[in-house]
């Protein structure tokens, strides 16, 4: 198995896209779980039966076509779902169906009709919207994590993600672009060598190097998840003052 090949996509471009023919659906921050020939696999081919087993006799109870799905926990994030204190607590949203003839709108019917037939509420349909406005205003009012765009069989996401400039406290080095360290702990990668460059450069001056990231959420520790920099430099660059 393999994770699904999306491509990461700015709202500014999502915009401008021709969405006709295409599908706009709300992203949940869980975990992809494939069920084939009634078993639960993770996208590493992991089996998941035990973990999530209540989802497993819903879905073989009502003969459900193989498919992959979102696994997930309502308001919740993939650090929730993977908890073992919740994995009973799991929904399930079917995506799309497992190696289907059919084209990408007949596979939807199928899907729709068969939850609604089902008619449980931990078996969910996707959230559909018609244009990308309302699909982002629905993300920002409701604190989500993003959006999924299918377009002429390719797959697009797009994620809403936090800002944060903050200090550098030191630079971890490794075998290539090491670790950049900040002021509160938090550790985000060095993204590309000529971040660290920059960052040498700077502390060899005697300045003070302030890094611009963007995370998806901080963690009850209050470390940045799936953290990424955008841009570093001195503090007039970073902060403007």
């Amino acid at each position: 198995m393999s994770n699904l090949e999306i491509k990461p996509i700015e709202i500014e471009d999502l915009r401008k896209m021709d969405l006709s023919n295409s599908e706009v659906s709300l992203k949940l921050d869980g975990t992809l779980l494939y069920y084939i020939d009634g078993d639960l696999i993770s996208a590493r081919g992991i089996n998941r039966n035990d973990r999530y087993s209540h989802i497993l006799k819903i879905l073989k109870d009502n003969n459900f076509p193989n498919c992959f799905g979102e696994m997930f926990i309502p308001n919740g994030n993939v650090l929730d779902i993977n908890s073992k204190l919740n994995w009973k607590k799991a929904f399930y949203m079917p995506i799309d169906l497992f190696k289907s003839p059919l084209n990408y709108f007949e596979r939807q019917k199928v899907i729709t009709e068969k939850v609604r037939e089902i008619n449980n509420p931990l078996i969910t349909q996707k959230v559909i919207f018609e244009d990308v406005n309302t699909a982002y205003q629905y993300v920002v009012d409701n604190k989500s994590e993003g959006l999924v765009i299918v377009k002429n069989g390719k797959m697009y996401k797009w994620k809403i993600l936090q800002e944060l400039k903050i200090k550098i406290k030191e630079h971890e080095a490794g075998k290539d672009k090491g670790t950049f360290i900040t002021e509160d702990n938090n550790r985000i990668s060095g993204t590309s060598m000529e971040f660290v460059g920059i960052y040498e450069f700077l502390k060899n001056k005697g300045e003070d190097v302030y890094a611009e990231c963007e995370y998806a959420f901080k963690t009850n520790e209050g470390k940045m998840f799936q953290a990424r920099l955008r841009r570093i430099g001195t503090k007039q660059e970073i902060l403007g003052k």
